[in-house]
């Protein structure tokens, strides 16, 4: 079954009211915000030429190493941003379809202090740790 079946197929029934709704939202644009924040200085990071942080391209192998290991940092902070902008977004769409807050495997209510812990999070905690465990 793809995602958009499964939201189709659960529009309005979501266990929370619509000022539990508004509520996520608000703290779900939030997190995007921030996760832009940061991807804004990671990004100049990971753009940054050899030699550039100390503003002397030398022969310094072990400068320039440092360096390049900075960078692939940045970029691997930078995949794993993009990947929370898409769950972010993703979570955003539930909640415009009132489908926020089920459990994409049991189709069960995810717990509000699941949801609180991680705002994203499409499964509920039995499923998770099954999930897990296989």
């Amino acid at each position: 079954m793809d995602a958009d079946t499964t939201v189709r197929d659960r529009r309005n029934c979501s266990p929370f009211t619509p000022d539990e709704l508004a509520r996520f939202n608000t703290l779900l644009l939030q997190q995007q915000t921030d996760v832009l924040e940061n991807c804004r200085g990671l990004s100049h990071a990971a753009l940054r030429t050899p030699g550039e942080v100390s503003g002397d391209v030398s022969d310094d192998t072990a400068d320039l190493a440092s360096e390049a290991c900075d960078q692939d940092l940045s970029i691997s902070f930078l995949g794993r941003a993009q990947q929370e902008l898409q769950e972010i977004t993703d979570a955003l769409a539930r909640i415009d379809h009132r489908s926020y807050g089920l459990c994409d495997d049991c189709s069960q209510a995810i717990p509000l202090a699941r949801l609180e812990a991680i705002p994203t999070a499409r499964v509920c905690v039995a499923c998770k740790s099954k999930s897990e465990a296989a």
